[in-house]
């Protein structure tokens, strides 16, 4: 049986074509940010696989959904990007779905399990995730049990010599300066070959072993 849905006139996604930037008109309504970093996020996926979500306008070519991925397109000084047009839609519709868009999208959550092996198995094919426009602080936090966190402390002799007390997730240790500034370039090293901190301390561990 076909459902209702498939008897319904034809929708944007069936027809995408190519066009110009200069025809696309900005909402000047549109009440979804897009700050800078979130448009260098997009603009490295577009030119790391190619564009992979059309822009809806409505029948006059003012934007419905996709003003982050044309900021990118312009930093990026592309000329014409895929577009849909919404045909037929009320304007209660446009300008539903214009919020929807957005708000959809942020009532799902993380399953953290298997967040943190999706991300593992990328960094093991050496693919940069910083590409991806996850917000890194909030990345480390999720991989803390193998998180470096060092704070510089006197000692609890009152000498005045400076000792580090290192915090491997939930343990911590008190190294030495020297044995600070070793580790420290360990870090970098890890940091140069993956991107990214949050697994040093397990792989810290492995060069040891």
């Amino acid at each position: 049986m076909t459902s209702a849905v498939g008897q319904a006139r034809e929708w944007p996604a069936d027809n995408v074509q190519r066009v110009p930037l200069d025809r696309l008109r900005v909402y000047p309504k549109n009440a979804k940010k897009h700050p800078r970093s979130q448009v260098a996020a997009l603009a490295a996926m577009i030119t790391e696989v190619g564009w992979t979500m059309p822009v809806l306008v409505d029948e006059q070519g003012e934007i419905i959904a996709g003003h982050g991925r044309v900021m990118a397109a312009q930093l990026l000084n592309l000329v014409s990007v895929p577009v849909m047009v919404a045909r037929g839609w009320t304007e209660a519709q446009v300008k539903a779905y214009r919020l929807a868009d957005n708000v959809i999208p942020e009532n799902s959550s993380w399953d953290e399990s298997l967040l943190k092996i999706e991300v593992r198995e990328i960094e093991a094919l050496n693919f940069d995730i910083g590409k991806i426009g996850f917000d890194m602080e909030r990345l480390t936090k999720l991989f803390d049990e193998g998180g470096v966190n060092i704070q510089a402390d006197r000692d609890e002799a009152g000498t005045g010599v400076r000792s580090e007390h290192l915090k491997f997730g939930k343990n911590n240790v008190v190294i030495t300066e020297d044995e600070l500034a070793g580790l420290e370039r360990m870090l970098a090293r890890y940091t140069d070959q993956f991107g990214l901190s949050h697994g040093f301390a397990q792989w810290l561990l492995e060069a040891a072993a």
